[in-house]
């Protein structure tokens, strides 16, 4: 599988280790700056990554390789299977997320890919943090009072998210997570019980504290009447599918 680091390789490397598959890494190149590889523009013409590459195919776009693993693998109950009343809405909301608020950070961080001119590039990028803000209300609406995207279902669609609350950083002008009310629940859940190990996976922002070593640091204002409000909770692994949090 070819990946790098700090891309959206971490979702999809999570998702795996959820369902329990075994895979090898070859490690590539995001800069844009760089050549990439021959072989890997011969897979994917973009250059970017994430690209599994199995067998007699290979595959990009995050949102793709997640609905290809889950109905590959549906013993591991990540997505509902075709049959399921909840299929349609599973898709509509993991589509939205990848094509609208994970497009948002592509005008933050690309926007000379989205401005006629250097000098409108600062245009593009005020413009993909009000698009960040406009569309992470969506999701928050759509979370409500559920426990997860899928109501009481954890799936791989709150895998995806977790993903992109990881990317939100104050000093681009990114929303804080705790402006989202609802949305700040999916995470802390994983935290909590029902979650991933990301010990191991390029990309997990992991960080050094004065607590000892995390995968993931999430510093959000958790507003849920089931739980105290607490700031700075430090997320660390405790087995290898169990996330426990402790401030």
């Amino acid at each position: 599988m070819l990946y790098a680091r700090k891309s959206a390789s971490m979702g999809i490397r999570a998702l795996l280790k959820e369902i329990g598959v075994s895979y090898e890494l070859a490690q590539t190149t995001i800069d844009m700056d760089r050549p990439r590889p021959p072989e890997q523009l011969a897979i994917n013409p973009n250059g970017w990554v994430l690209v599994p590459v199995w067998d007699g195919g290979s595959m990009y776009e995050c949102s793709a390789i997640t609905v290809f693993h889950c109905d590959r693998h549906p013993e591991a109950g990540l997505a509902p299977v075709l049959d399921d009343t909840t299929r349609a809405q599973c898709l509509q909301i993991l589509v939205y997320i990848s094509n609208s608020v994970q497009n948002a950070f592509q005008l933050i961080y690309y926007p000379d890919r989205f401005a006629d001119t250097a000098a409108n590039e600062r245009n593009a990028q005020r413009r993909g943090n009000r698009r960040l803000r406009e569309t992470w209300n969506v999701v928050d609406d759509q979370i409500g009072v559920n426990e997860w995207m899928l109501g009481k279902r954890f799936s791989a669609v709150d895998i995806y998210l977790f993903m992109l609350t990881t990317w939100l950083k104050s000093a681009k002008g990114h929303p804080a997570i705790d402006e989202f009310p609802t949305s700040n629940v999916v995470p802390m859940r994983l935290c909590r019980g029902q979650a991933f190990n990301l010990s191991t996976i390029p990309g997990s922002r992991i960080r050094s504290t004065e607590h000892g070593v995390h995968p993931v640091r999430l510093d959000v204002r958790i507003r849920h009447p089931r739980w105290p409000v607490r700031q700075g909770r430090h997320c660390e692994v405790r087995g290898a599918r169990r996330l426990t949090c402790a401030s």
